[in-house]
């Protein structure tokens, strides 16, 4: 079918279809398609807004648990700025790390502190200092600088004999260089950018919670000998001055004479020494040789004590015959609960242990 452009019903048509067109394309370019996009990011932001509203009450839920795990972390943190002084803390540690020295028995030959840079938050202050002392004393003095409430670490630690001879005779056989080291916290404190004044916390807060836990050091001198002090001379096997640990002998005998009394003891290993007053042992001397005890004056740490040994007495051997039993004659016997051997020719008393 032909269609004739000059008739003017036909112009009126396409002229119809052409706007119709336009509306459309009108319609769909400036006011569906925007639309559509504005809903499509309305839906976008909605389902963020969601979440986030998800996450809030999520969050409001775990409020109180948030609050308490922050007061815990607060309360650690005032507990971690004690152990970082303050520039004015610092001449009350230097005179802790003294006292230190002086409770352990150690004698300071040099104590130097200085500076040294650190970093944003905290400056070093090294202190470089020689001591001397016996090996179980300046162990000690190592591990209680490092228990001290402030955080101090050793280092450069440069252990040798001591070369005073004078002092090797008051049993200060090492003398050790080392560089003990403290830090001052310069940072911002966060403490009271919050005001924790009116949260309810529940449960209550323990201490257990709110301990810092810290790396603490022990040492125990007993039954340890000094490495520093030789166990063989020219002479033979022999234990030296010093070394004989009191923990590690049993009383075997005692003897006197013109000359005073001395005390016979073994060792764990059942090697046998002969001990008089002033002799000396590990942490100390040999007090008072009585007739059946030794007593050892001992120094642990600047405090001193008094330690006995004392002979626990043998029943008597007896070999002949028993009583009762086949193949023997004779009356039957049995050892008397408590036996005190008398003193022997010439004095002298002997021992199955120590008590």
């Amino acid at each position: 079918m032909a269609i004739n452009l000059r008739d003017s019903k036909t112009l009126v048509l396409i002229a119809v279809v052409l706007l119709a067109i336009l509306i459309v394309y009108l319609f769909y370019s400036q006011i569906y398609k925007p639309n559509v996009q504005k809903i499509e990011a309305l839906q976008v932001r909605k389902a963020k807004i969601e979440s986030e509203l998800a996450q809030a009450r999520e969050a409001v839920s775990r409020l109180p648990e948030i609050q308490r795990h922050y007061v815990i972390l607060m309360r650690k943190w005032e507990q971690a700025q004690q152990l970082l002084p303050s520039a004015k803390d610092i001449s009350s540690l230097l005179k802790s790390i003294q006292n230190v020295g002086y409770e352990a028995g150690v004698r300071f030959s040099t104590f130097r502190p200085t500076t040294a840079p650190g970093d944003s938050l905290y400056t070093k202050v090294p202190v470089t200092m020689a001591v001397t002392g016996n090996y179980h004393q300046i162990a000690w003095f190592l591990a209680n600088i490092g228990n001290l409430p402030r955080i101090v670490t050793s280092s450069d630690v440069k252990v040798a004999p001591n070369p005073d001879a004078k002092e090797r005779i008051r049993d200060r056989t090492i003398l050790a260089n080392l560089t003990a080291t403290t830090y001052i916290y310069i940072g911002q404190s966060p403490t009271g950018q919050i005001d924790i004044s009116t949260w309810q916390i529940s449960p209550p807060i323990t201490e257990a919670e709110t301990r810092l836990e810290r790396e603490t050091y022990t040492y125990n001198p007993m039954n340890r000998r000094d490495p520093f002090v030789p166990l063989v001379t020219r002479e033979g096997y022999t234990v030296a001055a010093g070394a004989l640990n009191t923990e590690d002998l049993t009383l075997i005998g005692t003897m006197w004479g013109s000359s005073g009394r001395v005390a016979l003891v073994k060792d764990s290993g059942e090697r046998g020494y002969v001990l008089k007053p002033g002799d000396r042992v590990a942490g100390g001397k040999v007090l008072e040789v009585k007739e059946d005890a030794v007593v050892f004056e001992i120094n642990a740490y600047g405090t001193i004590s008094r330690i006995t040994l004392r002979l626990v007495p043998q029943a008597p051997e007896y070999t002949g015959p028993l009583g009762g039993i086949p193949g023997t004659s004779g009356p039957s016997w049995t050892p008397p609960s408590a036996y005190t051997p008398p003193p022997t020719e010439g004095g002298g008393r002997r021992g199955g242990g120590a008590q």
